[in-house]
Protein backbone atom coordinates (compact mmCIF):
# COMPACT_ATOMS: atom_id res chain seq x y z
CA UNK A 1 0.00 0.00 0.00
CA UNK A 2 1.42 3.40 -1.02
CA UNK A 3 1.94 6.36 1.37
CA UNK A 4 -0.29 8.55 -0.80
CA UNK A 5 -3.13 5.74 -0.31
CA UNK A 6 -2.74 5.33 2.99
CA UNK A 7 -2.87 9.54 3.46
CA UNK A 8 -5.99 9.40 1.99
CA UNK A 9 -7.98 6.69 3.68
CA UNK A 10 -6.63 7.94 7.12
CA UNK A 11 -7.55 11.33 6.09
CA UNK A 12 -11.26 10.15 4.99
CA UNK A 13 -11.36 8.51 8.79
CA UNK A 14 -10.43 11.65 10.02
CA UNK A 15 -13.12 13.46 8.10
CA UNK A 16 -15.88 11.23 8.88
CA UNK A 17 -14.90 11.53 12.97
CA UNK A 18 -14.79 7.82 13.05
CA UNK A 19 -12.03 6.33 15.15
CA UNK A 20 -9.96 3.20 13.60
CA UNK A 21 -10.17 -0.50 15.20
CA UNK A 22 -7.08 -1.60 15.00
CA UNK A 23 -6.60 -4.96 13.85
CA UNK A 24 -3.06 -7.39 13.23
CA UNK A 25 -2.12 -10.05 10.27
CA UNK A 26 0.79 -12.11 10.93
CA UNK A 27 2.49 -13.48 8.21
CA UNK A 28 4.96 -16.26 9.41
CA UNK A 29 6.77 -17.84 6.77
CA UNK A 30 8.82 -21.16 7.96
CA UNK A 31 13.06 -21.27 6.94
CA UNK A 32 12.88 -17.82 5.40
CA UNK A 33 16.13 -16.44 5.28
CA UNK A 34 16.51 -12.41 4.92
CA UNK A 35 19.47 -12.07 2.66
CA UNK A 36 17.40 -14.78 0.13
CA UNK A 37 14.43 -11.93 0.69
CA UNK A 38 17.09 -9.36 -0.44
CA UNK A 39 17.73 -10.99 -3.89
CA UNK A 40 14.45 -12.25 -4.54
CA UNK A 41 11.74 -10.03 -6.59
CA UNK A 42 9.30 -9.33 -3.70
CA UNK A 43 7.41 -5.94 -4.39
CA UNK A 44 4.96 -6.55 -1.72
CA UNK A 45 7.07 -7.66 1.04
CA UNK A 46 9.05 -4.50 -0.35
CA UNK A 47 6.25 -1.93 -0.38
CA UNK A 48 5.56 -3.49 3.16
CA UNK A 49 9.56 -2.85 4.31
CA UNK A 50 9.18 0.43 2.88
CA UNK A 51 6.01 1.19 4.78
CA UNK A 52 7.26 0.35 8.29
CA UNK A 53 10.13 -0.70 10.29
CA UNK A 54 12.50 -3.67 9.35
CA UNK A 55 15.27 -6.03 10.50
CA UNK A 56 17.70 -8.81 8.35
CA UNK A 57 19.13 -9.71 11.30
CA UNK A 58 16.33 -10.62 14.20
CA UNK A 59 16.89 -13.69 15.96
CA UNK A 60 15.49 -16.68 16.85
CA UNK A 61 16.45 -19.61 19.59
CA UNK A 62 16.49 -23.39 18.78
CA UNK A 63 16.50 -23.55 14.67
CA UNK A 64 13.60 -26.31 14.33
CA UNK A 65 9.87 -25.05 14.01
CA UNK A 66 8.25 -26.09 17.01
CA UNK A 67 10.60 -24.28 19.02
CA UNK A 68 10.50 -21.50 17.13
CA UNK A 69 7.16 -21.09 15.92
CA UNK A 70 6.60 -20.89 20.12
CA UNK A 71 9.12 -18.44 20.37
CA UNK A 72 7.25 -16.37 18.83
CA UNK A 73 4.13 -16.98 18.90
CA UNK A 74 4.22 -17.29 23.06
CA UNK A 75 7.04 -14.44 23.22
CA UNK A 76 9.20 -16.77 25.42
CA UNK A 77 12.37 -18.63 24.85
CA UNK A 78 12.21 -22.97 25.01
CA UNK A 79 13.62 -22.21 28.67
CA UNK A 80 10.24 -21.23 29.83
CA UNK A 81 7.53 -22.88 27.05
CA UNK A 82 9.37 -26.13 27.06
CA UNK A 83 9.83 -27.23 23.50
CA UNK A 84 13.18 -27.97 22.19
CA UNK A 85 12.05 -30.35 19.36
CA UNK A 86 9.30 -31.24 17.03
CA UNK A 87 7.92 -33.64 19.39
CA UNK A 88 6.72 -31.10 21.75
CA UNK A 89 7.72 -33.21 24.48
CA UNK A 90 8.08 -30.78 27.57
CA UNK A 91 5.70 -28.04 26.56
CA UNK A 92 4.45 -25.24 29.33
CA UNK A 93 2.02 -23.89 27.51
CA UNK A 94 -0.27 -23.71 30.37
CA UNK A 95 2.04 -21.67 31.83
CA UNK A 96 2.84 -19.84 28.57
CA UNK A 97 0.36 -20.10 26.08
CA UNK A 98 0.07 -17.92 22.92
CA UNK A 99 -0.80 -14.57 22.78
CA UNK A 100 -4.27 -15.69 21.27
CA UNK A 101 -5.04 -16.75 24.61
CA UNK A 102 -3.92 -13.50 26.75
CA UNK A 103 -5.92 -11.35 23.98
CA UNK A 104 -8.95 -13.34 25.10
CA UNK A 105 -8.36 -12.59 28.34
CA UNK A 106 -8.48 -9.03 27.79
CA UNK A 107 -11.78 -8.93 25.76
CA UNK A 108 -13.43 -12.55 25.12
CA UNK A 109 -15.38 -11.08 22.63
CA UNK A 110 -12.12 -10.67 20.15
CA UNK A 111 -12.14 -12.44 16.51
CA UNK A 112 -8.64 -14.58 16.85
CA UNK A 113 -8.03 -16.66 13.62
CA UNK A 114 -5.08 -19.17 12.25
CA UNK A 115 -4.13 -20.37 8.72
CA UNK A 116 -1.44 -23.23 8.52
CA UNK A 117 -0.13 -25.37 6.25
CA UNK A 118 2.00 -27.37 9.01
CA UNK A 119 -0.81 -28.89 11.33
CA UNK A 120 1.47 -28.88 14.45
CA UNK A 121 1.11 -25.37 14.99
CA UNK A 122 -2.52 -25.36 15.44
CA UNK A 123 -2.70 -28.76 16.94
CA UNK A 124 -0.49 -27.86 19.77
CA UNK A 125 0.15 -24.06 20.25
CA UNK A 126 -2.96 -22.09 19.18
CA UNK A 127 -5.30 -22.37 21.72
CA UNK A 128 -8.37 -23.46 22.02
CA UNK A 129 -10.11 -20.27 22.32
CA UNK A 130 -8.99 -18.91 18.95
CA UNK A 131 -12.11 -18.37 16.94
CA UNK A 132 -11.35 -19.98 13.72
CA UNK A 133 -8.53 -22.98 13.37
CA UNK A 134 -7.83 -23.36 10.02
CA UNK A 135 -5.07 -26.62 8.91
CA UNK A 136 -4.82 -27.36 5.62
CA UNK A 137 -2.54 -29.46 3.09
CA UNK A 138 -0.92 -26.74 1.13
CA UNK A 139 0.36 -22.93 1.07
CA UNK A 140 -2.52 -22.21 -1.47
CA UNK A 141 -4.90 -23.90 0.88
CA UNK A 142 -4.19 -21.23 3.55
CA UNK A 143 -4.35 -18.22 0.86
CA UNK A 144 -7.76 -18.89 -0.36
CA UNK A 145 -8.87 -20.03 3.06
CA UNK A 146 -7.29 -16.57 4.68
CA UNK A 147 -8.50 -14.74 1.66
CA UNK A 148 -12.13 -16.03 1.99
CA UNK A 149 -11.90 -15.37 5.93
CA UNK A 150 -10.75 -11.56 5.43
CA UNK A 151 -13.64 -10.84 2.66
CA UNK A 152 -16.21 -12.30 4.98
CA UNK A 153 -15.52 -12.09 8.10
CA UNK A 154 -14.09 -9.40 11.08
CA UNK A 155 -10.96 -10.64 12.34
CA UNK A 156 -8.96 -8.91 14.64
CA UNK A 157 -5.83 -10.92 15.04
CA UNK A 158 -5.14 -12.97 12.51
CA UNK A 159 -2.01 -15.57 12.18
CA UNK A 160 -1.27 -17.08 8.56
CA UNK A 161 1.27 -19.20 7.91
CA UNK A 162 2.99 -20.49 4.88
CA UNK A 163 5.76 -23.97 4.78
CA UNK A 164 6.96 -23.97 1.07
CA UNK A 165 9.94 -21.90 1.41
CA UNK A 166 11.10 -24.37 3.91
CA UNK A 167 10.21 -27.21 1.75
CA UNK A 168 12.43 -25.29 -1.16
CA UNK A 169 15.16 -25.18 1.47
CA UNK A 170 14.83 -28.74 1.80
CA UNK A 171 14.59 -29.87 -1.19
CA UNK A 172 16.59 -28.19 -2.65
CA UNK A 173 18.75 -25.93 -0.50
CA UNK A 174 18.94 -22.43 2.21
CA UNK A 175 20.55 -20.13 0.32
CA UNK A 176 20.40 -17.23 -1.79
CA UNK A 177 22.43 -18.68 -4.92
CA UNK A 178 19.48 -21.48 -4.93
CA UNK A 179 16.85 -20.72 -8.07
CA UNK A 180 14.08 -22.84 -6.23
CA UNK A 181 14.57 -21.36 -3.18
CA UNK A 182 14.11 -17.88 -4.19
CA UNK A 183 11.49 -18.46 -6.84
CA UNK A 184 9.69 -20.19 -3.69
CA UNK A 185 10.50 -17.00 -1.82
CA UNK A 186 8.80 -14.99 -4.74
CA UNK A 187 5.44 -17.02 -5.01
CA UNK A 188 4.89 -16.81 -1.43
CA UNK A 189 5.37 -12.90 -1.71
CA UNK A 190 2.09 -13.18 -4.08
CA UNK A 191 0.48 -14.74 -1.75
CA UNK A 192 1.19 -11.74 0.56
CA UNK A 193 0.17 -9.45 -2.46
CA UNK A 194 -3.30 -11.48 -2.18
CA UNK A 195 -3.66 -11.02 1.31
CA UNK A 196 -2.78 -7.05 1.06
CA UNK A 197 -5.10 -6.50 -1.86
CA UNK A 198 -7.84 -8.72 0.25
CA UNK A 199 -7.61 -6.37 3.51
CA UNK A 200 -8.11 -3.12 1.04
CA UNK A 201 -11.13 -4.24 -0.34
CA UNK A 202 -12.72 -4.90 2.81
CA UNK A 203 -15.85 -2.78 3.08
CA UNK A 204 -14.93 -1.28 6.50
CA UNK A 205 -10.82 -0.88 5.63
CA UNK A 206 -11.41 3.16 5.69
CA UNK A 207 -12.55 2.03 9.37
CA UNK A 208 -9.65 0.31 10.23
CA UNK A 209 -5.58 0.86 11.46
CA UNK A 210 -4.15 -2.23 9.93
CA UNK A 211 -0.55 -3.72 12.26
CA UNK A 212 1.01 -6.47 9.53
CA UNK A 213 3.76 -8.21 10.98
CA UNK A 214 6.53 -10.65 9.11
CA UNK A 215 9.08 -13.53 10.62
CA UNK A 216 10.47 -16.89 10.56
CA UNK A 217 11.00 -19.73 12.68
CA UNK A 218 14.56 -20.22 11.60
CA UNK A 219 17.19 -19.93 8.29
CA UNK A 220 18.97 -22.76 7.00
CA UNK A 221 21.58 -23.79 4.63
CA UNK A 222 23.28 -26.82 2.41
CA UNK A 223 19.24 -28.83 2.43
CA UNK A 224 19.04 -28.44 6.84
CA UNK A 225 18.78 -26.26 9.82
CA UNK A 226 19.13 -26.79 13.33
CA UNK A 227 22.58 -25.82 14.72
CA UNK A 228 22.72 -22.21 16.44
CA UNK A 229 25.04 -20.81 13.62
CA UNK A 230 24.28 -17.23 11.96
CA UNK A 231 22.38 -18.82 8.78
CA UNK A 232 20.32 -21.13 10.96
CA UNK A 233 19.50 -18.22 13.64
CA UNK A 234 18.99 -14.76 11.57
CA UNK A 235 16.00 -14.30 10.40
CA UNK A 236 13.74 -11.26 8.96
CA UNK A 237 11.10 -9.39 11.09
CA UNK A 238 9.20 -6.50 10.15
CA UNK A 239 6.34 -4.47 11.70
CA UNK A 240 4.63 -2.20 9.08
CA UNK A 241 1.23 -0.35 9.13
CA UNK A 242 0.59 3.66 10.10
CA UNK A 243 1.60 3.17 13.62
CA UNK A 244 5.47 2.25 12.75
CA UNK A 245 8.66 3.81 12.45
CA UNK A 246 7.99 3.79 8.65
CA UNK A 247 11.00 3.50 6.40
CA UNK A 248 13.56 2.09 9.37
CA UNK A 249 15.41 -0.38 10.56
CA UNK A 250 15.00 -2.11 13.53
CA UNK A 251 18.05 -1.17 16.03
CA UNK A 252 19.16 -3.36 18.14
CA UNK A 253 18.27 -5.85 15.81
CA UNK A 254 14.68 -7.32 17.43
CA UNK A 255 13.82 -11.29 18.48
CA UNK A 256 11.37 -13.43 17.26
CA UNK A 257 10.21 -13.10 21.25
CA UNK A 258 9.18 -9.46 20.33
CA UNK A 259 6.34 -10.22 18.04
CA UNK A 260 3.56 -10.49 21.43
CA UNK A 261 4.75 -7.50 22.99
CA UNK A 262 4.81 -5.12 20.13
CA UNK A 263 1.09 -6.34 19.24
CA UNK A 264 0.18 -5.90 22.58
CA UNK A 265 1.64 -2.48 22.54
CA UNK A 266 0.08 -1.24 19.24
CA UNK A 267 -3.48 -2.52 20.49
CA UNK A 268 -2.79 -0.64 23.67
CA UNK A 269 -3.78 -3.72 25.80
CA UNK A 270 -1.67 -4.32 29.38
CA UNK A 271 1.29 -6.63 29.60
CA UNK A 272 1.05 -8.44 33.03
CA UNK A 273 5.00 -9.05 34.02
CA UNK A 274 3.57 -12.27 35.30
CA UNK A 275 3.49 -13.56 32.18
CA UNK A 276 7.23 -13.70 32.20
CA UNK A 277 7.14 -12.40 28.08
CA UNK A 278 11.19 -12.12 27.27
CA UNK A 279 10.46 -9.23 24.23
CA UNK A 280 9.94 -6.04 24.15
CA UNK A 281 7.57 -3.65 21.64
CA UNK A 282 9.89 -2.87 18.12
CA UNK A 283 9.38 -0.70 15.46
CA UNK A 284 6.37 1.15 16.59
CA UNK A 285 5.93 5.06 16.45
CA UNK A 286 5.67 6.66 19.56
CA UNK A 287 1.43 6.67 20.99
CA UNK A 288 -0.97 8.01 20.34
CA UNK A 289 -1.85 5.82 17.24
CA UNK A 290 -4.60 6.96 15.25
CA UNK A 291 -6.81 3.72 16.03
CA UNK A 292 -8.45 1.92 19.23
CA UNK A 293 -9.34 -1.68 19.83
CA UNK A 294 -12.49 -1.57 20.81
CA UNK A 295 -12.76 -5.11 21.86
CA UNK A 296 -11.01 -3.86 25.58
CA UNK A 297 -14.05 -2.69 26.86
CA UNK A 298 -16.02 -5.71 24.77
CA UNK A 299 -18.15 -3.10 23.33
CA UNK A 300 -18.14 -3.82 19.77
CA UNK A 301 -21.81 -5.03 17.95
CA UNK A 302 -21.26 -8.77 17.25
CA UNK A 303 -24.39 -8.72 15.09
CA UNK A 304 -22.93 -5.72 12.49
CA UNK A 305 -20.87 -8.75 10.91
CA UNK A 306 -20.75 -12.78 10.43
CA UNK A 307 -17.73 -14.22 13.26
CA UNK A 308 -17.03 -16.84 10.81
CA UNK A 309 -18.52 -18.16 7.27
CA UNK A 310 -15.37 -20.83 6.53
CA UNK A 311 -17.82 -23.73 6.77
CA UNK A 312 -16.89 -25.01 3.08
CA UNK A 313 -13.00 -25.01 4.00
CA UNK A 314 -11.62 -28.37 4.13
CA UNK A 315 -10.42 -28.96 7.04
CA UNK A 316 -9.49 -32.92 6.46
CA UNK A 317 -5.64 -32.93 6.27
CA UNK A 318 -4.44 -33.46 9.73
CA UNK A 319 -0.85 -34.71 10.72
CA UNK A 320 -0.74 -37.43 12.90
CA UNK A 321 0.45 -37.23 16.01
CA UNK A 322 4.16 -36.96 16.77
CA UNK A 323 6.55 -39.23 17.95
CA UNK A 324 9.07 -38.98 20.49
CA UNK A 325 11.65 -41.24 18.15
CA UNK A 326 11.20 -38.32 15.96
CA UNK A 327 12.78 -35.84 18.14
CA UNK A 328 15.99 -33.74 17.60
CA UNK A 329 18.28 -32.92 20.37
CA UNK A 330 17.85 -30.34 22.22
CA UNK A 331 20.64 -26.88 21.15
CA UNK A 332 22.12 -24.67 24.03
CA UNK A 333 22.16 -21.49 23.50
CA UNK A 334 26.13 -19.85 22.61
CA UNK A 335 25.58 -17.54 25.22
CA UNK A 336 24.11 -19.27 28.02
CA UNK A 337 26.06 -20.73 31.17
CA UNK A 338 26.35 -23.98 32.09
CA UNK A 339 22.97 -25.23 32.17
CA UNK A 340 21.27 -22.50 31.36
CA UNK A 341 18.86 -21.38 29.02
CA UNK A 342 18.53 -17.70 27.28
CA UNK A 343 17.30 -14.82 29.65
CA UNK A 344 16.46 -11.84 27.74
CA UNK A 345 18.02 -9.96 25.27
CA UNK A 346 21.81 -10.88 23.51
CA UNK A 347 24.57 -9.70 21.81
CA UNK A 348 24.68 -10.85 17.74
CA UNK A 349 26.75 -13.84 17.23
CA UNK A 350 28.07 -13.00 14.03
CA UNK A 351 31.37 -14.78 13.50
CA UNK A 352 32.44 -16.27 10.64
CA UNK A 353 30.20 -20.22 10.28
CA UNK A 354 33.64 -21.67 9.68
CA UNK A 355 34.42 -21.43 13.42
CA UNK A 356 31.42 -23.52 14.18
CA UNK A 357 31.01 -26.84 13.09
CA UNK A 358 29.79 -27.22 9.70
CA UNK A 359 25.84 -27.01 8.83
CA UNK A 360 24.97 -30.59 7.75
CA UNK A 361 22.63 -31.66 4.91
CA UNK A 362 21.12 -33.74 7.69
CA UNK A 363 17.96 -33.05 9.03
CA UNK A 364 17.63 -32.10 12.87
CA UNK A 365 13.95 -33.80 12.62
CA UNK A 366 11.43 -35.30 10.24
CA UNK A 367 8.62 -35.36 12.20
CA UNK A 368 5.00 -34.02 10.40
CA UNK A 369 6.00 -34.38 6.47
CA UNK A 370 4.06 -32.53 4.67
CA UNK A 371 1.78 -35.09 2.09
CA UNK A 372 2.62 -32.09 -0.63
CA UNK A 373 6.72 -32.46 0.03
CA UNK A 374 8.34 -32.70 -2.71
CA UNK A 375 10.75 -36.23 -3.26
CA UNK A 376 13.21 -36.06 -0.63
CA UNK A 377 11.78 -32.78 0.78
CA UNK A 378 10.48 -32.50 4.64
CA UNK A 379 9.40 -30.52 7.02
CA UNK A 380 11.07 -29.67 10.17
Amino acid sequence: MSRTLLAVLLAAVAASGQTPRRKVLIIGIDGCRPDAIAVANTPNLDSLIANGAYSDLAQTGITVSAPGWSDMLCGVWENKHGVTNNSFSGMNYGQYPHLFRRVKEACSQSFLSSFVSWSPINTFITPPETDLIVSVSSDLAVLQAALAHLANDDPDLSFVYFGDVDLAGHGYGFDPSVPQYIATIEVTDTYIGQLLMALQSRPTYAQEEWLILMSSDHGGSFAGHGQQIPSHMTVPFLVSGAATQQGTVITPAPEVVDLPPTIFAFLGLPVDPAWGWDGQAVGLAAPPYAGSFPCVSCTRDLGARPRHALGRVDLSWISQPPSDANADASFSRPDAAPGARHHGRRPLDLRPEAAHNAASGADADASFPRPDAAPGGQHD
